[in-house]
């Protein structure tokens, strides 16, 4: 009968342990997919110079959309930012990206349409790889995430200081979904994740 409490200590320190390894793991994956989405970011921010060229012969009354985009794109260089601060900062990256060509389209006479077709094309094609990118990250996030609130892993991630972290470019009703799944809560009809 000894060796009963022993035996029961070796086994909590066991579990816990396997606990924290798995925790470990997943955060490193999660974190570890943060900087294939941030290389698409830069590159991505590395398009705007050449498409702020191609709308440098808008008249001064037309530059307006090109001002918002170097401040949107000066916005999401800050390097300190949250996935959430980031993703907001890249959503409005987007929308004046989408802006300025459209604002250089409705001006084909003091614009080359071949070369803002071709920049167009880019921007697409990076909003893709961006996308997949985000998605991997915030899988990855929403699987770290979820074994930090799991029943028994509660205890020692609190424990030893694993916190939630923050998803990249959701907006409010997806972020609330997926708190509601991490509380194991039913998701609401139509949610998706990221």
């Amino acid at each position: 009968m000894e060796w009963v409490i022993p035996a029961v200590l070796v086994a909590l320190v066991t579990w816990g342990g396997l606990i924290r390894t798995r925790l470990r793991r997943l955060r490193a994956e999660a974190v570890g997919t943060w900087p294939a989405l941030a290389a698409r970011l830069q590159r991505r921010h590395g398009l705007v110079t050449p498409l702020v060229q191609a709308l440098q012969d808008l008249p001064r009354k037309a530059q307006k959309p090109v001002q918002a985009l170097v401040k949107a794109r000066n916005a999401a260089l800050v390097a300190d930012l949250s996935p959430m601060a980031a993703g907001l900062a890249e959503q409005a990256l987007e929308t004046a990206i989408v802006n300025a060509l459209a604002h250089g389209e409705a001006h084909p006479d003091q614009v080359d349409p071949a070369r803002l077709a071709q920049l167009a094309h880019s921007f697409e094609e990076m909003a893709e790889e961006i996308t997949d990118a985000a998605e991997a990250f915030n899988h990855a996030v929403f699987a770290y995430n979820m074994a930090c609130v799991g029943t028994p892993a509660i205890v020692i991630a609190k424990w030893l200081n694993f916190y939630k972290l923050e998803y990249f470019g959701l907006d409010q009703a997806e972020r609330e979904a997926l708190t509601q799944i991490e509380r194991g809560h039913a998701p609401a009809p139509g949610a998706r994740m990221g």
